[in-house]
């Protein structure tokens, strides 16, 4: 069975309710497909929540081909991939995690969903 996180808000959110869901479904292995980009932030936090919430599932990632992305949105995930690594080692990842989440707060009203399809 696939499911795919899409409409998402918030990489953090959505990434803790597709474990819940692979929780649920007592599934072993979980493919994350995104930009290379784009996994740089998210390798660390599907690592964060498996841990935090307890759960035995093993991640694999892989990377789009094709990835139209600019200049400008690769850098500013390498600097939010670094945030977040960074939060991670020194213990505020929730701190920044809170922060982001106000942030994207007024995304909701475009992306009324979030989680998994």
């Amino acid at each position: 069975k696939v499911y795919q996180a899409t409409q998402c808000f918030n990489s953090s959110t959505d990434i803790q309710n597709i474990l819940s869901i692979a929780q649920e479904q007592d599934f072993q292995k979980i493919y994350a497909v995104s930009s290379f980009w784009h996994l740089w932030a998210l390798k660390p936090i599907y690592q964060y929540w498996i841990k935090k919430l307890g759960y035995n599932l093993k991640v694999e990632t892989q990377k789009l081909e094709n990835d139209p992305a600019g200049l400008k949105t690769i850098s500013i995930y390498f600097i939010y991939s670094a945030l977040v690594r960074f939060s991670l080692t020194f213990g505020f990842f929730n701190h920044l995690d809170a922060e982001v989440n106000k942030l994207h707060s007024k995304r909701l009203s475009g992306y009324p969903v979030t989680g998994c399809d």
